[in-house]
């Protein structure tokens, strides 16, 4: 009996203790370099394990790269102060703070291999992460990529702003397809050793693991937008910031190339105060809404005013004018302070055009193909 008991007793204390040695999450991100990576995954509600080395945390060219995202944060955090020792212990106390993660500090950079249809990592002192998503460097990094308004690839960007010496421009980006390999199911590689980068990787990876769907099969519009809404820029805008409140309006009408900006100086302008002209905008959005054709064989020319942009948006849009008219006259003051008063009859900026599309015909939702043509 003696012998049976203690027979229970040890094989129920080996059971415990090789289940102990299995850690599961969804997103395991690997490399102290690709920090942003874990942040954005929890952030975005997915449980992630960060496993990263001794050492400081990179921060790539964050001086001469334009700052949105983790990166505006960090330089908030820090004062403008980034210097490394600095640094360190502002993001060490981010990582610390942040729900659905969880910090595994190792000796020496550990690399995860794949397992079924996802990843593991074993550990030195025997344990092992299973994980539905692995995010880790891109052993050979990707070239950002120049925006060309005259190709349709732009619409896909999920990075943009790193600066690139070889064209001294920030006027780039990076797509998914840098990110993904096809001969390696559920990984994410961080394209370049850019904050920028692993924030967008840490949203793919977050996405097939929230999704439980597989990297490959990743939604574009809704990542974009999950970057978005922790405003990381997906077109490199100079002059505009994401503390503007038209920034999200800007942003999704300028990917989706109904206002294009213009380059200078190895930097991309949308000029926000310009007025907007009925003659630039009127292939674009015919382009995306079928029924735009109509309105605009009967307004082909001249500025688009106020009572232009209200007639436009709620015939596409199927809207009431008046309910339109009603609405914005009672967030005129706010949302458009910048406007001076409410005129029907003044020319739009393009940052109260942009508020204004966005809102009522929401062009950033029209589907694209992974070169950026619009499927609709």
């Amino acid at each position: 009996m003696l012998k049976k008991n203690l027979f229970i007793l040890v094989y129920c204390l080996g059971s415990y203790a090789a289940q102990a040695q299995k850690i599961k999450t969804e997103v395991l991100v690997t490399g102290r370099e690709n920090w942003a990576a874990a942040l954005q995954s929890a952030h975005s509600a997915v449980k992630t394990i960060f496993v990263y080395s001794p050492g400081s945390f990179p921060l790539g060219q964050i001086n001469v790269n334009l700052s949105s995202g983790i990166t505006a944060e960090l330089l908030k955090k820090a004062n403008g102060n980034i210097g490394a020792a600095h640094s360190d212990v502002i993001i060490q106390k981010w990582l610390d703070s942040t729900k659905n993660l969880t910090l595994i500090q190792v000796q020496q950079a550990l690399v995860p291999t794949s397992s079924g249809s996802g990843w593991q990592l074993r550990l030195d002192d025997g344990r092992t992460i299973k994980a539905r998503v692995s995010i880790m460097s891109k052993v050979v990094a990707s070239s950002p990529i120049l925006i060309d308004y005259t190709q349709n690839l732009y619409r896909t960007s999920l990075v943009s702003g790193i600066f690139w010496q070889h064209e001294n421009s920030t006027a780039t980006f990076l797509n998914i397809q840098d990110f993904l390999d096809p001969e390696a199911e559920n990984a994410v590689f961080v394209a370049v050793p850019e904050i920028q980068a692993a924030q967008a990787a840490g949203a793919i990876g977050a996405y097939a693991a929230f999704f439980k769907t597989k990297t490959n099969l990743s939604n574009l519009k809704r990542i974009q937008g999950e970057l978005l809404g922790y405003k990381s820029a997906l077109v490199p805008l100079a002059d505009v910031v994401p503390a503007d409140s038209s920034w999200r309006a800007i942003q999704n009408l300028s990917l989706m190339g109904v206002l294009k900006p213009v380059f200078k100086a190895g930097k991309l302008y949308f000029n926000p105060r310009q007025e907007v002209q009925v003659e630039e905008v009127k292939q674009p959005i015919k382009d995306l809404f079928y029924k735009a054709q109509i309105w605009f064989d009967d307004n082909s020319s001249g500025a688009m005013t106020l009572a232009k942009t209200i007639s436009l948006v709620c015939y596409v849009g199927n809207k009431s004018e008046a309910s339109v008219r009603a609405l914005l006259e009672k967030k005129w003051k706010t949302d458009f302070k910048n406007e001076g008063s409410l005129d029907y009859a003044k020319p739009m900026s393009r940052a109260a055009f942009s508020i204004i599309v966005n809102d009522y015909l929401k062009p950033a939702d029209v589907t694209i193909d992974k070169t950026g043509r619009i499927t609709r």
